[in-house]
């Protein structure tokens, strides 16, 4: 066999910037005769080279190589097309041929042309290019060229081997690595984790364990307060992370922090979840808020105020300043004021009352009656009858929380009377009138006048009532009925009118007329008894039994 060796070097092997090395060498033992010189063209990227190679001319053996200088603009790398044609003495072409390699930069680039079978002008050889590219380290020979076979995914690791015809599980993209087929990209979710690379992508993504990438393992991240984790699953082109699924009892993951780092049964901005905020409740009365066992309470109020209840929504809802059962405290020894006395100034304070009538002796038996009931800081009488000390001035009466008024003879000036209770009453007193006031010896003026709207029972006139007792009650949880079960009379002594404006009965006489009426006059509470006030102890026919609790339970009534 006749060949002609040409090797084409690039200039990053030391052939000298700017230029590349062509050499030529002839066979062993081949005299190639009749052949003056080749000459011979490179084309690389566009550009040409060309320079003559004198033939060896007879010589047998292995000729010393012969260097062409083949100078460029650039260095010549990628497609290499050479092309050699076999001149004679007189220059004649004799034949000629062609080859293409592939230059690496860091290669040698060989290219082999075989001369043999058949003769022609005068028994010359005719040329036979063969297109058999010898490649430098790690390049195979392939029928495309020479090919990176570390690298070439289609040609991985020796000609031929296309990865991407290999259809492995969930693989989008192949690599060739050190001439190894592989999964260079995953679809969505998956990984590739094992050591056979045949598997694909068969591994899951998004597990506890392999997070994300392989042996991404969520559960020995060991978070603060974290119970368990899960692993986030991810977007269209997000990559799943590591997640919190369930936090220890009492914590939540409120922040940017990692972990569950909030305490949600202490942090008042966090109580019992990330979002509760207990300075957002609007709490009425509430000056600060606290947070125990992940529920918001008042931690402080308004001054005055308490929380006295089991609901913590309330708020600060007990006024400690007036409220007769939470009186300057929520509980305690003085807490709770006795029924009928108020709690002013945080303090349980007993109230002074007058009793207006037109008999010192009925007056007296009433006051001692109220007395002993344990209810007011003082009980005062005022004689208003013809016979007494007149009629009391609207100062006076101002003097007192309440005021009971009942005759049992005319008064002394009935109308001034009625116009100094009405104004008394207009300021904020309390008034409650009784046989015969609002019988058959009336207050008259401005309060008697049914008119104007005091009065709940009209003063038409008296009715004994002869042998009555405590009958129908209509409205039994009412404080008017406070400590009363008995009570009974010989002789009433009632008015003979009915209920007025709007007045509703709380308590009947067993032959039902009314006994206790209250009603709501200029827009406050206030009552009207038909019980004549004294007692058995002035009189036998008089009330026995709860009667003083009647008239205690009216002059308290707001």
């Amino acid at each position: 066999m006749r060949s002609l060796t040409l090797t084409l070097c690039a200039a990053i092997l030391g052939c000298g910037p700017g230029t590349s090395t062509l050499e030529l060498t002839v066979d062993a033992t081949t005299v190639v005769a009749g052949i003056a010189k080749f000459s011979v063209t490179v084309e690389n990227l566009g550009r040409t080279a060309h320079s003559d190679f004198p033939a060896p001319g007879g010589l047998i053996g292995i000729p010393p190589a012969r260097h062409l200088a083949l100078v460029f603009d650039k260095d010549v790398t990628g497609a290499v097309k050479i092309t050699v044609d076999a001149l004679g003495p007189q220059g004649q072409l004799l034949t000629s041929g062609m080859g293409t390699a592939t230059l690496m930069p860091s290669h040698a680039t060989s290219l082999i042309i075989t001369l043999g079978g058949g003769t022609v002008d005068g028994g010359l050889p005719d040329f036979a290019l063969a297109d058999m590219a010898m490649c430098g380290p790690d390049f195979g020979n392939c029928p495309s060229g020479c090919k990176p076979l570390l690298t070439d995914v289609q040609n991985c690791g020796q000609c031929g081997n296309d990865c991407t015809a290999k259809n492995w599980s969930k693989v989008v993209e192949y690599q060739c690595t050190q001439g190894l087929c592989g999964a260079k990209l995953c679809a969505p979710g998956y990984l590739h984790c094992t050591s056979a690379a045949a598997e694909g992508c068969e591994t899951e993504g998004a597990t506890v364990t392999n997070c994300g990438s392989c042996g991404n393992d969520c559960t020995k991240l060991a978070w603060s307060q974290v119970k368990s984790y899960q692993c986030s699953t991810p977007g269209d082109a997000g990559v799943a992370s590591c997640a919190i699924k369930t936090c220890e009892t009492g914590f939540a993951d409120c922040t940017a922090a990692t972990g569950c780092e909030t305490d949600t049964t202490v942090t008042v901005t966090r109580c019992g979840g990330c979002g509760n905020d207990c300075n957002a409740s609007g709490w009425v009365h509430v000056t600060a808020y606290a947070c125990a066992a992940s529920a918001c309470q008042a931690k402080s109020c308004e001054t005055g105020y308490a929380h006295c209840s089991n609901s913590a929504a309330e708020g600060c809802e007990v006024n400690t300043q007036s409220d007769p059962i939470h009186c300057g405290a929520c509980s305690g020894p003085n807490a709770v004021c006795p029924f009928g006395v108020p709690c002013k100034a945080g303090v349980c304070t007993k109230e002074k009352v007058l009793v207006i009538g037109t008999s010192d002796n009925a007056l007296l038996d009433v006051a001692n009656k109220l007395t002993a009931t344990n209810t007011f800081a003082s009980v005062a009488t005022y004689n208003a009858g013809q016979n007494g000390f007149g009629t009391p001035t609207v100062v006076q009466l101002q003097m007192y929380a309440g005021v009971l008024v009942f005759s049992d003879s005319p008064f002394a000036d009935a109308a001034l009377l009625g116009n100094n209770l009405a104004d008394y009453y207009d300021s904020g007193g309390r008034v409650v009138t009784a046989p015969l006031a609002n019988a058959v010896s009336p207050v008259s003026g401005k309060f008697g006048t049914v008119n104007n709207g005091y009065m709940l029972l009209n003063p038409l006139g008296q009715d004994l009532g002869s042998n009555q007792s405590l009958g129908t009650i209509h409205e039994a949880q009412s404080s008017l009925l406070m400590g009363v079960n008995t009570l009974s009379a010989t002789i009433a002594s009632r008015t003979s009118g009915g209920i007025v404006n709007g007045g509703i009965s709380v308590a009947d006489w067993s032959d039902g007329k009314p006994l206790i009426v209250r009603g709501v006059v200029k827009s406050r509470n206030r009552v009207d008894l038909n019980l004549f006030p004294p007692s058995k102890d002035v009189s036998p026919s008089y009330w026995i039994g709860d009667g003083a609790n009647i008239l205690r339970n009216a002059l308290v009534y707001k």
